[in-house]
This record gives C-alpha cells, sequence and structure tokens, in this order.
C-alpha cells in the first residue's frame, strides 16, 4: 500500500530523542519528540496504528517516574541502540550505529516525518558504537567510536545520492566514548573522547577542500561522552565525563578568537546526554548523573540570559541517546 500523504509536514523544528539507554539497562528503540510551542512531547503519526486506539486517552500523570502530563511515545526505530550518532539530512533523521544489547551495530536507518516510519540505508563500512555523526555539505559523517576491538580514529561519510559510504581521512587521534561532533564554518569538529588510555580534551577539526584533519585548542576539561552543538556562531561542550565523574559545567569554542571559555553550568549533572539547538536555545536532553540515575529531565540555554531552566521532562529515563532537530 502506498503511504498516504500527511496533512502537512511532521518534521518542523522540533525535538527528538531516539533511542539510549534505561536505569535498568534496557536499550531502547523507541523515540520522542517535543513541541516548544506546546511546551510538550508528542507522538509522531505512525502509518500503523494500533488496530484497536484507545478513543479516549488520558494525560499522564505528573510524577518522577512520569514527569511530562502530555508526553507519548513516536514511532520506534527497527533496532534498539543505545551510544548511537543522529543527525538530519535532505529533512530525514538519521541515527548510526550503537550497540543493541547484543552487539555492536554498523546499521544505519533513518525517519522519513512525512511517512512516520523508518526505513533502512546502506550499513557503514565500520561498526561503530558511540560514534560522533554529523551533516557536512550533504553528506553524513560518522566519526570514531568503538568497533567492539578498538577506540577508532577511522572517518567514513554517506552519499544520499550514491547511497553508500566511503571512508575519509582520518582523526589524528583515536576517539571513542562518544565524542562530539559538529559543523562550523564549513569544516567538521571532532571533541574530546576516550583514546583507549584517557578521557580527551583535545579539539581537531575536518577540511573537507584539504581532506585532512588540524588541532585547534584543546578544551579547557577533559569530556567524554559529552553533547555538543553550535548556537550563535560558537562551539558548546556540554556535560559528558572526566573520568572523575559526571559534569554539570559547559565550555564554548569562539572560532575566529580560537579560545574557550565557560558559561553557566547546567543544573543538574549530565554525561551521555543528547544536546541540540531549537529556538536560538541549548537544551540538555537525558543523560546519567553519575548517582546511579538515568536522567527523564531537560534543561535548556538562553545564551542571551545567559542562564539555564528547566522544561518538560521525557516519559523514559534515557542516557546514552541520541538528540536531533527535524
Amino acid at each position: 500500500m502506498a503511504p498516504r500523504a500527511p496533512a502537512e509536514r511532521l518534521g518542523s523544528g522540533k525535538l527528538y530523542a531516539v533511542g539510549g539507554s534505561e536505569g535498568n539497562g534496557n536499550h531502547l528503540s523507541s523515540v520522542e519528540r517535543f513541541d516548544p510551542e506546546a511546551g510538550c512531547w508528542e507522538e509522531v503519526d505512525d502509518p500503523n496504528p494500533s488496530p484497536n486506539p484507545d478513543p479516549d486517552p488520558k494525560p499522564i500523570s505528573n510524577s518522577s517516574s512520569n514527569p511530562s502530563p502530555n508526553l507519548i511515545q513516536v514511532a520506534g526505530m527497527s533496532s534498539k541502540r543505545d551510544k548511537l550518532g543522529v543527525a538530519v539530512l535532505n529533512d530525514m533523521l538519521y541515527a548510526a550505529g550503537g550497540h543493541n544489547g547484543d552487539g555492536y551495530l554498523s546499521s544505519v536507518e533513518r525517519f522519513d516525518p512525512d511517512v512516520g516510519a523508518w526505513e533502512e540505508v546502506a550499513d557503514m563500512r565500520s561498526k561503530r558504537n558511540g560514534p560522533g555523526v554529523a551533516v557536512l555539505e550533504g553528506k553524513l559523517y560518522a566519526v570514531g567510536g568503538y568497533d567492539g576491538n578498538d577506540d577508532l580514529s577511522t572517518v567514513e561519510r554517506f552519499d544520499p545520492q550514491v547511497g553508500a559510504w566511503e571512508e575519509v581521512a582520518a582523526m589524528r587521534s583515536k576517539r571513542g566514548g562518544l565524542p562530539g561532533v559538529a559543523v562550523l564554518g564549513g569544516r567538521l569538529y571532532a571533541f574530546g573522547g576516550y583514546n583507549g588510555n584517557d578521557f580527551l580534551s583535545s579539539v581537531e577539526r575536518f577540511d573537507p577542500l584539504v581532506g585532512a584533519w588540524e588541532d585547534v585548542a584543546a578544551m579547557g576539561t577533559k569530556r567524554n561522552c559529552l553533547g555538543v552543538a553550535v548556537l550563535g556562531g560558537k562551539l558548546y561542550a556540554v556535560g559528558g565525563s572526566n573520568g572523575n565523574g559526571d559534569l554539570a559545567t559547559v565550555e564554548r569554542f569562539h572560532p575566529e578568537a580560537g579560545v574557550w571559555e565557560e558559561v553557566a553550568g547546567m543544573r543538574s549533572k549530565r554525561g551521555y546526554l543528547g544536546v541540540a539547538v531549537l529556538g536560538g536555545k541549548l537544551y540538555a536532553v537525558g543523560g546519567y548523573n553519575g548517582n546511579g540515575d538515568y536522567l527523564s529531565s531537560v534543561e535548556r540555554f538562553d545564551p542571551e540570559a545567559g542562564y539555564w531552566e528547566e522544561v518538560s521532562g521525557m516519559k523514559s529515563e534515557r542516557g546514552f541517546l541520541g538528540v536531533a532537530v527535524l
């Protein structure tokens, strides 16, 4: 059956929380979506709905286990994935690599908001648990991660026109442990991570015109399993772990000056979190607080006001998740 045409495009500036793990160790395929105008999380119109939907759905109680009263799950991925990489390319949400509870993954799938469903695309050339993923010049880059034997310096990219992955120049350092990856000024930045021996503060960037990586100024703090994003022409490094504990601290990089500066810290310590920019604000989603708690809470940073505020929390506790705006 051909998919029906949606009444409106579903992907319109909303925040997606994809996969991850719960505090009980369960790996997730589920997805949730935050609507900033409504201030709550919502479902995507599923093309394969339940045959017996509830005609009068009840709001979820506002409790510690279900912190948002209007939170409903979105159509899930075909595979369970934690420590995955996510990014948006050509108005589709890609989920790459990770771990499904049984093994390390090279598989990749993407969500089409017009159809409301996921489809598989070509596998990566390497298994990658905890890769950094970003889009540069119309191609999807998968950076570093762990293949089950070693932390990786290798990098590959997916061309959606060809439908295949190709290797590009490797990084100067191995970066497993969910390194941060972001694009600014036509270059791909890789932050922090773990090289098999130590947590990293180092940063490097890839110039596709030159086809090589170069070192840039290191962060002020070692950060593994951090979140990164670009906001106001600056790169933000958020939370993570420094080897001694999970972090609430945040710093940002000024590319013209080539320096890092600290900004206001989050309200909660968050390692293994997801970070994205929506409506000119920086969102920090889920993660792990170092005290045995996986988090459903969400907060956002207003760069004009210079502080963080809490917003509606997710239905599920999620660490090792992916976050993107579509």
